[in-house]
C-alpha cells in the first residue's frame, strides 16, 4: 500500500531538480518527499513521462495506465494526435471537443475524470501552475461521485475508496508473472487467499512475493507431468 502514499523516491542532483528539490552529486540517493502532490508512484517523473509524449501529456494514456495496471479495469480508448496542445488550447479543451464524439465518450466518463486529477504535471513530470497561458484546471468528479482537485485529491481518493481494487490487481499481476502464464477462472480461490494472506500481513509488498513463490504453480513451472 505504500505504492499509494510513499514519501521517498530516488534522484540525483539532476533528478532531484525537476521535482524541486536540493540534492548534491550525480549518485543516486533516497530522497524524501516533503510536498504531498509528489508522494506515490502518481508524482513519480518517469511514470508521468512514461505516460505523455516529448510536447505533451497525454491524458487519456495516462488515465489508462491508472485503471488498468493499477485497478484492474479493462478500457478501450483512442487518444489525440502528438500535435496537440501546439493549438493554443488546454488540453483538457480538446479532449472536451474530442469526446462529443458519442463513439468516444463512454471510454472518456470512465478516463478523464481520473486524469485531470495529474494535469498539474507537464510532459516530464514538473509541477505547473499554467497551461496554454491559462489556469491548470486539475479539479474533477470521479465515476463514483468523489470531487477531487489535484494529484493529492486523487492519491487520497484511491487510498480511501479503491484500495480493494488496487490490493487486488496488484496481487493478480503478480500472480500471473510468477508463474509466467495468464490466470485462469480457477485461480480465484488461489487469489482470494493471497489477498486474505496480504491483509493479515499489513499489506506488505515483501509478504505478498513470500506467499507466490510459495504456491505450486511457481515451484512446479516449467516442469513436465
Amino acid at each position: 500500500m505504500r505504492l499509494l502514499d510513499a514519501r521517498v523516491t530516488f534522484a540525483n542532483d539532476k533528478l532531484a531538480s525537476l521535482y524541486g528539490l536540493d540534492v548534491s552529486g550525480e549518485a543516486v540517493q533516497p530522497v524524501k518527499c516533503t510536498d504531498d502532490k509528489r508522494a506515490c508512484l502518481f508524482g513519480m517523473c518517469a511514470v508521468l513521462t512514461a505516460s505523455s509524449i516529448p510536447n505533451h501529456t497525454r491524458p487519456v494514456i495516462c488515465g489508462k495506465w491508472l485503471l488498468e495496471p493499477l485497478l484492474g479495469c479493462k478500457l478501450d480508448a483512442g487518444q489525440l494526435d502528438d500535435n496537440a496542445g501546439d493549438r493554443c488550447k488546454t488540453l483538457r479543451e480538446q479532449l472536451a471537443a474530442h469526446r462529443r464524439n458519442e463513439s468516444c465518450a463512454s471510454c472518456h466518463d470512465k478516463i478523464d475524470p481520473i486524469d485531470f486529477g495529474l494535469e498539474n504535471f507537464d510532459a516530464i513530470g514538473r509541477f505547473r501552475a499554467q497551461e496554454a497561458g491559462n489556469p491548470v484546471d486539475a479539479s474533477s468528479t470521479l465515476p463514483d461521485g468523489i470531487q477531487i482537485n489535484g494529484p493529492a485529491e486523487l492519491r487520497k481518493a484511491i487510498q480511501q475508496h479503491h484500495a480493494e481494487e488496487f490490493i487486488r490487481n496488484v496481487t493478480q499481476r503478480l500472480t500471473a508473472v510468477a508463474p509466467g502464464r495468464a490466470l485462469k477462472p480457477q485461480d480465484e480461490g488461489l487469489i482470494r487467499r493471497l489477498i486474505a494472506d496480504l491483509k493479515m500481513n499489513d499489506h506488505r509488498a515483501d509478504a505478498l512475493i513470500e506467499s507466490i513463490v510459495l504456491i505450486e504453480a511457481f515451484w512446479t513451472q516449467g516442469q513436465t507431468h
